[in-house]
Formats: C-alpha cells, structure tokens, sequence
C-alpha cells in the first residue's frame, strides 16, 4: 500500500510545460554602436489542447520585440518571437520575455553590449 501512493504522490508532482521555447536565453554578444543582430525564438505548444498565449517584455530600448504569439495556438503549433538588437550608445543591455499561458510561464532573458570604439 505503501509503495502505491509513493507511486501516485511521485507521479502528481511531474508537471508537463504547456511550451516549448527554442532559446530560454539570448546573448547578442558585442555589437558596434549603429549596427544590430536579429535573432528569432521560436514557441512551440506541445500539448494535446488549443492554449491562449500572451507575450510580456521587460527589455531595454535597444531591444526590439515582434511576435505572431497573441492568441490561440492550437496543439503541435508554432508562433515565432523576432527580437532586434540595435544598441545606439556603449554599454551593457539586458531584458527579460515572458510567454504566457492560463497553466505555463516561460522566460527568455535577454543580453547584450553595445560597443564604441570612440570609447576607448
């Protein structure tokens, strides 16, 4: 008897993400002040059910956030995250996404540095 709820209490605690993102941590690296790199995530819901999905971003301004992921995303279905890096002046930069779900949260962090060699 014992060993049976051990089984189900182990099992109850194991929950699924409702998404999958392809990158949970985005590092631009260097980027010359005046030029950007672009790079996009993409989001995945693996569940068997339709989610309602939300995108929330916390970036600095040299950060720039597009996305397809407002919405309804149907099971096995993919909506993509575009994030600009385009620093204007020398220093670091960080930010943080949130993909939203009624059951799931997922976060992307955001890094980069801007760089001026009239700063050296």
């Amino acid at each position: 008897m014992k060993k049976v709820l051990f089984l189900c209490i182990l099992f109850l605690g194991f929950s699924a993400h409702a998404l999958d993102v392809s990158e949970s941590w985005v590092d631009f690296g260097e980027i010359d002040v005046g030029d950007s790199d672009s790079l996009t995530v993409e989001v995945t819901n693996d569940t068997d059910k339709s989610v309602e999905v939300s995108v929330d971003d916390s970036a600095d301004f040299v950060f720039s956030i597009s996305h397809d992921c407002d919405g309804i995303l149907s099971p096995g279905s993919s909506c993509d995250i575009d994030i600009d890096f385009d620093p204007d002046e020398s220093g670091s930069f960080s930010g943080e996404i949130t993909v939203e779900t009624d059951d799931d949260s997922e976060s992307i962090e955001l890094e980069g540095e801007g760089y001026d060699e009239e700063d050296e």
